[in-house]
């Protein structure tokens, strides 16, 4: 895989290259899995290895992000994926209609039942790195951001659900369900 950045005029200003045998020369920090796992409540991973990234990235959408922090660029490279979570729903009810033809009862398909269970969630792949205004690889810690410190904060807390972060007179707030504790928390960080 390559990452290539250009001019309006289409040249190239700079490349990078990923090889599947060899570590990611120009990421800052380790590979980063987000979204449901075989683990209850445990939706972060780290992958080891650059093969790794390459294979969960190409099985789905490619995107970069870029904001440019002072005289620095901090970039996200990565992909997501949509992923089902549920199967049809179709012979798992015992839901029966009587046919006045035959005189026999006979299954029906309940297509919102089918559309309740088939719903699908995303899985994110990605990693981090920062270039200077001359697109230099400079090895860097990023700033957390606000979902860096909200993830940062969710660490030590299991069962949580129901999250959402919303934005009131300018100031982010969080909140989530913990189903351990049975309460509601909404947290504002500054």
């Amino acid at each position: 895989m390559s990452f290539i950045i250009k001019d309006l005029n289409n040249t190239v200003l700079k490349e990078f290259y990923l090889h599947r045998d060899k570590p990611i020369a120009f990421k800052n920090g380790p590979i980063i899995q987000e979204g449901q796992t075989a683990i209850p409540f445990k939706t972060t991973r780290e992958l080891e290895a650059t093969s790794k990234f390459l294979r969960k990235v190409s099985s789905g959408n490619i995107g970069v992000s870029i904001i440019k922090v002072a005289d620095l660029y901090e970039i996200t490279i990565g992909g997501y994926k949509l992923v089902p979570t549920g199967g049809p729903g179709f012979g798992m009810t015992s839901t029966t209609a009587f046919d006045s033809n035959t005189n026999t009862f006979v299954p029906v398909f309940n297509p919102t039942f089918n559309n309740f269970y088939s719903h699908s969630t995303t899985k994110a792949t990605f990693f981090d790195t920062v270039l200077t205004e001359n697109l230099e690889y400079v090895k860097k810690e990023f700033e957390p951001g606000l979902n860096n410190t909200i993830d940062s904060y969710m660490v030590d807390y299991d069962g949580i659900t129901g999250e959402d972060v919303f934005f009131h007179n300018n100031t982010p707030y969080y909140a989530y369900f913990n189903l351990k504790e049975k309460q509601f928390n909404l947290i504002k960080f500054k």
